[in-house]
């Protein structure tokens, strides 16, 4: 159908497609899809064309899918792409391969959304930061799941350029937040705790809901792993307190969850069981399988440590 809407020759296109596959140029499935039989006969198709003619081929391409797949484009987001950076459509090909990177992303196709993403990140123009910003943060969420922890240092170290280059707040305290993830799971707890400090202190810190609880949560999980308890607890109940206030559910689990484990380490199991309990609560709600694993690994912990009860801690894990 694309092939077809490329073309001014619809009605001979079914006789040319049959004749190339007699000839075992390429091979047709029940989907309607066409393999070549072996690679050079592809490149030899294409590079025959003259360059301007593959540029005109693939803007057609483009405007084919777009009509065609009007109503589901998520599902051809990486063909445009492809197609709008041959046809020398940058802007439309930024769009697209920022898309699909976003769509591999949420499917955890890490490894295809770093790549997606870095080919917008070539593309996008250099004087355009705040499209560099918002790339390299998906960029290393993605390398943050692959734990290339190289690569996502590199990222991070790039973004907090480019904030300073955007010059406000918001953009320098999430880049600072960002840090602050990263060195937690590192284990620089203290590096973590600095850029947390400089983040927060910054009066138009970034209110990005995953950004802003993430940093609250590994601060005082930072404190509580250098063993100031106190400290720690006092940071986690005023993170509790901030996510009750923002009405997101799936925030609060998340900050029940991990307050729960703070109270738990402090010494104090009877709180530690009511995070637990109330975390627990809002990811059956919610059906979110990842608070879901997080409450059961920390209750499991808990079953262990308070209760000496090993297969109710298994059941759990």
């Amino acid at each position: 159908a694309v092939l077809a809407e490329m073309t001014a020759e619809g009605d001979s296109i079914e006789k040319y497609v049959h004749e190339a596959e007699q000839s075992a140029v390429w091979l047709g499935d029940e989907t309607r899809h066409y393999i070549f039989t072996h690679g050079l006969l592809r490149d030899a198709a294409y590079t025959m064309q003259m360059r301007a003619h593959r540029t005109e081929l693939h803007s057609h391409a483009v405007t084919a899918l777009e009509r065609i797949y009007a109503e589901d484009l998520q599902f051809h987001y990486p063909e445009l792409a492809h197609h709008s950076e041959r046809a020398d459509l940058r802007e439309k090909a930024l769009h697209y391969y920022a898309l699909a990177g976003k769509a591999a992303s949420a499917a955890y196709q890490n490894a295809k959304g770093v790549e997606y993403f870095t080919s917008a990140l070539y593309l996008c123009p250099p004087g355009d930061q705040f499209t560099r910003f918002n790339l390299l943060c998906d960029r290393i969420e993605l390398f943050n799941r692959l734990v290339k922890t190289d690569l996502q240092f590199e990222d991070l170290t790039s973004l907090h350029e480019v904030a300073h280059e955007i010059g406000d707040e918001k953009h320098i305290s999430k880049a600072l937040m960002l840090f602050t993830h990263y060195y937690f799971f590192v284990g620089k707890y203290r590096e973590g705790i600095e850029s947390a400090q400089r983040a927060f202190a910054m009066p138009g810190h970034t209110l990005e809901p995953e950004v802003f609880f993430l940093a609250r949560m590994v601060w005082f999980l930072s404190l509580l792993r250098l063993g100031h308890l106190e400290e720690a607890m006092a940071l986690a109940l005023e993170t509790l307190e901030f996510a009750r206030e923002s009405g997101n559910r799936r925030q609060l689990g998340r900050v029940l969850a991990q307050v729960g484990l703070t109270a738990f380490e402090q010494g104090e199991p009877a709180a530690a069981g009511e995070y637990f309990s109330e975390a627990l609560q809002i990811a059956d709600e919610l059906n979110d399988r990842n608070l879901q694993t997080r409450v059961f690994t920390n209750l499991a912990l808990f079953e262990l440590g308070v209760n000496s009860d090993y297969a109710k801690a298994q059941e759990y894990h």
